[in-house]
């Protein structure tokens, strides 16, 4: 229907007005248009009506109970006021009817690993890598769990994989950093850290690692120098503080 068509359209360009101008026209012409049901919610949610989106995704849903798209936004509603667990049943449901459902799964992951749920997290993020393997998101979100889970392998393979797509993520840049540092492999953290400390100038950790690792290698005005960045960023860093003063002291003995 060409009503339907433009509303759709118009809501898809932010011309929520129009969309809902035309969805409307189109439900008075064909009461039982799920599309039409469910696309004038996202017009009403996105002009702040959410009252009158819940009801018209109740009334998708109650046309077509597999509706899958309705349950997530739902979801986002729960969500919005608190409500997680009733957001997360939603979000299953969700999963039940489009196993691959990105967003739902998405936003499981990030629900799961929030708290501190890594398994739960990890089997959403891997579902989600079934239909969409390159979404950097989650391969950060996946590097850090492994990590946390103790897979070092796993979470380098995502972390490099992240940083193929986007090589400007100060966040994947880092972690490279610790993983490679973990390994030995020097070199390697040095540039990873050095990225890092470029793409987040205002984070201390990747200038307190390229100073320990200079202090491992005896490269103590390298290592003090890195310590005082981090110290110019974070005055009450102890860690640094400490670190520098006895880089300081090697330095006076040598």
């Amino acid at each position: 229907m060409n009503e339907y068509m433009y509303g759709t359209l118009a809501g898809q360009y932010g011309k929520v007005d129009t969309a809902e101008e035309y969805l409307l026209k189109t439900i008075k012409m064909e009461p039982l248009f799920v599309d039409a049901h469910h696309n004038l919610g996202l017009a009403y949610y996105k002009q702040g009506r959410i009252d009158e989106a819940v009801k018209c995704w109740r009334k998708t849903l109650e046309l077509a109970p597999n509706y899958a798209e309705a349950y997530y936004n739902l979801s986002i509603f729960m969500m919005a006021l608190g409500r997680t667990d009733d957001a997360i049943k939603l979000l299953d449901v969700c999963t039940q009817y489009e196993p691959f459902h990105l967003k739902a799964r998405y936003a499981l992951g990030t629900i799961a690993k929030k708290s501190g749920q890594n398994k739960e997290a990890i089997k959403h993020f891997r579902a989600y890598q079934n239909k969409d393997k390159g979404d950097p998101r989650v391969l950060i979100a996946l590097g850090e769990l492994y990590l946390l889970e103790g897979q070092e392998d796993a979470s380098l393979k995502e972390f490099e994989s992240a940083a193929r797509i986007d090589d400007k993520n100060g966040k994947v840049q880092y972690q490279l950093g610790v993983a490679y540092h973990k390994r030995g492999l020097l070199d390697h953290a040095i540039i990873n850290y050095k990225r890092a400390s470029e793409l987040l100038p205002n984070n201390v950790d990747p200038y307190i690692n390229l100073g320990d690792i200079y202090a491992s290698r005896g490269e103590y005005a390298s290592a003090l120098a890195s310590y005082n960045t981090a110290l110019s960023i974070d005055p009450t860093n102890a860690y640094a503080s400490r670190r520098a003063k006895q880089a300081e002291n090697r330095l006076l003995e040598q």
